[in-house]
């Protein structure tokens, strides 16, 4: 399977990070949102150490920005989830 990057692609039933401070990241991106736990601490019980926001895409739209790519054997949008955004980013 090979992935070609683009810029653009039609995208749906993802989990697409919102993050409101980086307004130019993901355009086109709308849905229910939802705060999830990215990552734990090493508790028992365990406790969310990081916490983000993410957006549902249960319908197909068209997104602009980084990290899209299409795979033309599914002829689907992909977003490859950036684990260096998810340590970094708090909002």
């Amino acid at each position: 399977m090979e992935l070609e990057k683009v810029e653009e692609v039609k995208i749906n039933g993802s989990l697409l990070p919102y993050r409101p401070n980086k307004p130019n990241e993901l355009k086109g991106i709308a849905g229910p949102i939802f705060p999830l736990p990215v990552f734990f601490k090493d508790t028992i019980p365990r406790q969310a150490a990081i916490i983000q926001i993410f957006c549902l895409q249960e319908n197909e739209q068209t997104i602009q920005g980084d990290n899209l790519f299409f795979d033309s054997e599914l002829n689907q949008g992909v977003y490859i989830h950036s684990y260096k955004d998810m340590l970094n980013d708090t909002g």
